[in-house]
């Protein structure tokens, strides 16, 4: 379908690129307004969390952990978890550090053979699967519904591995 035009009228005029922005800039459809809106938090917030740590920096200040940026990934990771366990690994502390992400758990060195690992999870399920993969011995602190877990999973493992089942 093609529009007819009107001998009578004008053309309408033929608006510039600039134009079309402009005229888009002023009136911009409310999701394209909150994505920038977004974007401009995001921005100030990063600019509040780096001026924080210069002037910390600036003042000798040490954040835990020493690595600005593992902590803050720790952080917001943490922030997100539906669940939170504590466990406490038989082994240092830096042995600990080098199996896993830093946005698993924060890592907190008890003495020179033990460390406690706080980490996290969407269902404990998830928790009891990452914490086997570390390879190292371990106690659960907290939660306590996350032992029966691990034994089931243990049961379950070891019928896997063909050894006898336990009672």
């Amino acid at each position: 379908m093609t529009a007819e035009l009107d001998p009578q009228r004008p053309p309408p005029p033929q608006r510039s690129w600039l134009d079309v922005r402009l005229r888009q800039a002023r009136n911009p459809p409310p999701p394209v307004l909150r994505a920038v809106l977004a974007n401009l938090a995001v921005a100030a917030v990063g600019g509040v969390i780096v001026l924080v740590y210069d002037t910390l920096i600036s003042r000798g200040v040490a954040l835990p952990g020493g690595d600005f940026t593992a902590y803050v990934l720790r952080s917001v990771a943490s922030s997100g978890w539906k669940v939170h366990a504590r466990l406490r690994v038989d082994a240092p502390a830096e042995a600990v550090l080098d199996r896993i992400n830093p946005t698993v758990g924060v890592v907190e060195s008890v003495d020179d053979r033990t460390s406690v690992l706080v980490t996290g999870a969407d269902s404990l399920d998830t928790i009891a699967a990452y914490i086997g993969m570390l390879g190292m011995p371990f106690t659960v602190e907290s939660p306590a519904e996350l032992r029966p877990l691990l034994a089931r999973l243990a049961d379950v493992y070891a019928r896997a591995a063909g050894a006898p089942q336990q009672s």
